[in-house]
């Protein structure tokens, strides 16, 4: 209904889906199609590539481009192939267990675990990559966490921690 409250459509349920009644009929439109830029339809067509752009026309009714299809680039897709070089291995890995030890802890986590820990601190041995982990009922306890560790690891591997590194952060 509009704001006079005339009926300007109505529907039928048909498969639990409405079905407008519109009046039928062929329509046409009349347009006047030009040159086009084939920057404009490389966008359009999700940054097709050139090559395949070109061969629309051979393929579509009234399409032809304006542009010079020598030379094309788009600034899009060069970025989007672009790729980060790797990192650059320092080389100075760990020679010997425990030479090297990082530390990390995350939290507080919005869900305690079934012990009350909101907390986790990580300590890994970068020769080995073994990882140890620790939950924490609070930050406070890291210290503590740190001396079992050290207590642990150093008996087992009969070897003592060179170098903790940590990120500094402020979990």
């Amino acid at each position: 209904m509009n704001s006079k409250n005339q009926i300007v459509a109505t529907a039928n349920i048909i498969n639990n889906m409405y079905r407008l009644n519109t009046p039928g009929g062929d329509y046409a439109c009349m347009s006047e199609v030009g040159e086009q830029n084939i920057f404009l339809w490389h966008q359009r067509m999700g940054h097709l590539n050139f090559d395949r752009l070109k061969k629309m026309p051979e393929n579509a009714d009234h399409v032809t481009f304006s542009a010079n299809t020598q030379s094309l680039t788009c600034v899009t897709c060069k970025e989007g192939k672009q790729t980060r070089l790797p990192f650059k291995s320092e080389g100075n890995r760990s020679t010997v267990p425990l030479q090297l030890v990082h530390s990390d802890i995350c939290g507080p986590m919005e869900t305690q675990t079934i012990g009350s820990a909101k907390y986790f601190l990580t300590f890994t041995n970068d020769y080995t990559k073994n990882v140890n982990v620790y939950f924490l009922s609070k930050k406070s306890d890291t210290l503590t966490k740190f001396k079992e560790f050290k207590n642990e690891v150093e008996n087992q591997l009969n070897s003592l921690i060179k170098i903790l590194r940590t990120d500094n952060g402020l979990e």
